[in-house]
């Protein structure tokens, strides 16, 4: 339930509309690897992708409770958004892997 809690927390504070200049939120956890770091770090080890997917389960769970939606991930399941997250990193190698979230949820919500 902590885990809900951190993600809720961490939804609000990144979904909030930004006024003329950019906003910084703190994200506990993974929230300072970069997606380059995470293509290497990650892979090819099992263990440490099972982490990553659960943050990922984590933040998505808040969000969903936060929007009060049924599910952002409609009939997809969690492996397919750490597929759209691993190919969003390898093309964006520089940002960081929250950003890659933010960006899933953004395609997610203009379905």
């Amino acid at each position: 339930m902590r885990i809900a809690g951190i993600a809720v927390a961490a939804a609000a504070l990144v979904w909030a509309e930004p006024a003329e200049a950019q906003t910084y939120v703190t994200i506990y956890s993974i929230g300072s690897l970069s997606c380059g770091d995470h293509l290497r770090t990650y892979y090819p080890g099992p263990q440490d992708r099972e982490y990553l997917k659960a943050w990922l389960a984590g933040y998505l769970s808040g969000y969903n409770v936060y929007t009060m939606t049924t599910s952002i991930l409609g009939s997809a399941d969690i492996e397919s958004a750490m597929a759209w997250l691993d190919n969003y990193c390898r093309a964006n190698p520089l940002n960081g892997v929250p950003m890659g979230i933010h960006a899933l949820v953004e395609t997610l919500k203009g379905r």
